[in-house]
């Protein structure tokens, strides 16, 4: 995942992130979203809690 890093550097904008693992290397997903630069903080954290919470329900959960 090293092409994530420094990512943030690459826009012109605020972005979101979020790194799902699986936890046995199945399956591993990266989120980025742009963050709105007229919200103040606590809209911009209650903004990605809702991204991530959508993100979570969506990801397929493996067992073994």
């Amino acid at each position: 995942m090293r092409y994530i890093q420094g990512l943030s550097y690459t826009f012109s904008f605020t972005i979101g992130e979020y790194q799902f693992n699986s936890g046995n290397n199945a399956f591993n997903a990266i989120s980025i979203w742009k963050i709105d630069e007229q919200a103040n903080e606590m809209m911009i954290l209650q903004e990605n809690k809702r991204i991530v919470n959508e993100l979570q329900i969506d990801t397929s959960h493996y067992h073994t």
